[in-house]
């Protein structure tokens, strides 16, 4: 039997990748340093922790999967499958014509998924990737971040074909992403949630419209809930004090159609249709690697959440426009992750700090501040709001609506308390960064 791995140990900063490979009675030393330059804001000395990263390689992998990126005839590469001729892009092929033997430089896409105890749905996000996606070649890289559900045994006995980087510590979606991308080599990188799963061919659609639009940096493509709601956050634009004001106090609900009235994800609009927008969702963002390269991925200092608006922002900043599609689909499976923290007030207080940290970086502390209290003058119209629904089902006696409406009376509660500076977030993700 021939044995054919390769083994890389790295660490954070300085990124530095040595890969021992042994094929039969041949030995081989391979050493790449990749140029990477971040803004600096990215790198916090604190993080800089040994990550494992593995990738099993074999020169008669199984039907359909090949580590190597070839575009020939070679009986090495399947007929079907992520790195197939079949699915080699157009230029790819081009050029491979010239020498049989050619090996591409790297994937079209390179996918980036930050993983935290979501291994049922990992494994179908993966499954999804391999039976719908076709036209286009691809890389998986997954940064585990120390999960405890056995995530990473899962990738190593089922998805041979992923390259998996194991953290000892939950680095959050931010920095996991980041270390993905490190190790990317596509033209173009897609971040992606583990949460998700395709419902049509999303990859080549998204590389097929950045390959046509070359002024176009981002794309995205519509979200669907588990009931096939569509998923307004996909599309939408950034965060203001109003807009935060609108939806805290349903401001939006009176003239739906309102663009005075509308709130940051867009609620004016039914996103059935594609058009160029302001910012998108890191559960499913393509970005050109060459952007990247310049400006950065993530910015480390946000844990989970508004690190995508952050990025958007800065893709802006630079000239590059960002487009929605809505003919590309994909099932979102939203709070997976978020929905297992220990505080109640994970999920609900942390997307709005890190959208006040956001603001304050990028327009000012006085409009900060201004969301804020519109955060703090919403959250009172809210409890008022679930105050009358349960004593209106006290009389009524219907026990499931006063459930929610105490749910949601704590809900808001404790975002007020956060407004007024009762509760900090660092409290809330205190216990998430150890295992």
């Amino acid at each position: 039997m021939r044995l054919d791995r390769a083994i890389s140990l790295n660490l954070v900063q300085p990124f530095r990748r040595v890969r021992f490979k042994v094929q039969g009675s041949r030995f081989k030393v391979q050493s790449s340093a990749p140029s990477l330059n971040p803004q600096p804001s990215t790198i916090n000395s604190k993080w800089r922790v040994p990550i494992l990263m593995y990738h099993c390689i074999s020169d008669d992998p199984e039907p359909g999967v090949s580590p190597y990126y070839k575009v020939n005839t070679s009986p090495a590469v399947g007929s079907t499958g992520p790195f197939s001729k079949k699915a080699a892009s157009v230029r790819n092929e081009q050029s491979a014509s010239a020498n049989p033997n050619t090996v591409a430089v790297g994937p079209d896409v390179s996918i980036c998924i930050a993983n935290w105890n979501t291994r049922d749905l990992l494994a179908k996000c993966l499954k999804s990737l391999q039976e719908l996606t076709t036209g286009v070649t691809y890389e998986v890289i997954v940064v585990d971040n120390a999960s405890s559900d056995g995530s990473v045994e899962l990738l190593r006995n089922e998805f041979r074909w992923c390259i998996v980087k194991k953290s000892p510590l939950n680095l959050g979606f931010a920095r996991a992403s980041n270390e993905a991308w490190r190790a990317a080599r596509g033209k173009y990188i897609l971040f992606l949630n583990p949460d998700t799963r395709l419902a049509t061919n999303a990859l080549k659609g998204m590389a097929d419209f950045l390959d046509r639009n070359p002024e176009f940096g981002t794309v995205g493509c519509r979200l669907l809930n588990p009931d096939g709601s569509v998923q307004f956050s996909c599309a939408r634009s950034f965060p203001t004090p109003l807009k935060q004001l609108n939806y805290l106090s349903l401001l939006y609900r009176i003239k739906p159609k309102s663009t005075v009235f509308s709130t940051s994800d867009l609620s004016h609009w039914d996103h059935l249709s594609s058009r160029e927008v302001e910012c998108l969702s890191g559960a499913c963002l393509m970005v050109r690697n060459d952007i990247l390269q310049k400006i950065g991925a993530f910015d480390e200092r946000y844990f989970m959440y508004a690190e995508d608006v952050d990025l958007c922002f800065r893709i802006r900043q630079s000239g590059w426009k960002i487009f929605y599609l809505s003919d590309q689909i994909i099932w979102h499976f939203a709070g997976s992750s978020s929905g297992k923290r220990k505080n109640p007030y994970f999920a609900s207080i942390l997307p709005k700090d890190t959208e006040y940290q956001f603001l304050r970086r990028q327009r000012g502390f006085f409009c900060a501040f201004l969301y804020r209290v519109a955060t703090g003058v919403g959250c009172l119209c809210r409890v008022a709001l679930s105050a009358s629904a349960m004593v209106g089902a006290t009389f009524t006696l219907r026990a499931s609506v006063r459930g929610d409406a105490r749910y949601a009376m704590r809900k808001y509660i404790g975002l007020f308390y956060w407004a007024v500076g009762y509760l900090k977030a660092e409290e809330l993700i205190s216990d998430t960064e150890n295992p």
